[in-house]
């Protein structure tokens, strides 16, 4: 069983797919660590006052060669519309 891990990942690619879903590919300099099907990250969306909780987003994909980690998500509220709006 993994730990949980706090780290920072920087934003690589956010692709809008339609009006309600986009693509968040994240980055990390350092090795990510194992990943199983079924956990999920808990996102922080910074510089959205009324979002203080980090979002729970399950991830589809991990390239551990390249350290970068892939959110499908669905825009449903000002979090996910707020990180919906990240640049790289």
């Amino acid at each position: 069983m993994n730990k949980k891990q706090i780290q920072d990942l920087s934003v690589v690619e956010n692709k809008k797919l339609n009006s309600e879903y986009f693509e968040l590919i994240l980055s990390h300099p350092n090795p990510l660590p194992e990943m199983h099907p079924g956990q999920f990250a808990e996102v922080r969306v910074d510089d959205s006052p009324e979002t203080f909780l980090r979002r729970p987003i399950s991830f589809y994909d991990v390239d551990y060669e390249s350290n970068t980690l892939k959110l499908l998500i669905q825009i449903v509220g000002k979090g996910t519309r707020r990180l919906s709006a990240f640049k790289t």
